[in-house]
């Protein structure tokens, strides 16, 4: 319960930033259509705020590689009650984190293309790659609900196609007989 908790509060906090990362480049594309620059004051401004932001997508990754490693756990104790919103959940997670950190990446090369570099580029850089490895191991390897699968069984059982649970049983006590 708490970990499904987590995941809703994870999930709105990426929304969160990527919409303050959308603010700022509206912000930048406006002032570049009039043909201004920002003032120094400003561009030092929003670098100290990119660098807020970078930081704390770092601290949110540490958290989020325990929060994969907790539910990996709980997936293998099986005490996930809902896997596939869990799985959901994680994998919005990564995306919208992977979009945040190529939007702050991409954010990150204007303000070089200026001469200003924020600090922990590189940590961001690794963050971003372990994201999206999560995502493609999440995505191979998580059990998925297969709703064609579940359809053709539940045909196949209307059909009658099914062992009663007795003989099942009766099987695994006795594997001899079958």
């Amino acid at each position: 319960m708490a970990t499904a908790l987590l995941l809703r509060i994870r999930e709105s906090e990426s929304r969160a930033v990527q919409k303050e990362i959308e603010d700022w480049e509206a912000e930048q594309e406006l002032t570049e259509s009039f043909g201004a620059t920002f003032p120094q004051e400003r561009v030092l401004e929003l670098l100290s705020q990119i660098q807020t932001v970078i930081d704390r997508q770092l601290l949110k990754y540490e958290e989020d590689k325990h929060l994969l490693s907790t539910g990996l756990l709980a997936l293998m104790q099986n005490k996930i009650h809902n896997i596939q919103n869990y799985g959901e959940s994680l994998r919005k997670i990564f995306e919208n984190n992977i979009e945040i950190n190529r939007n702050l990446q991409e954010l990150i090369q204007t303000f070089s293309s200026r001469g200003y570099s924020p600090n922990r580029i590189e940590e961001l850089d690794l963050a971003t790659g372990d994201y999206r490895r999560w995502k493609e191991k999440l995505l191979q390897k998580w059990p998925w609900l297969d709703h064609e699968q579940l359809k053709k069984s539940f045909a196949s059982f209307e059909r009658g196609h099914f062992r009663a649970l007795k003989d099942f049983l009766d099987e695994l006590q006795h594997p001899a007989n079958s």
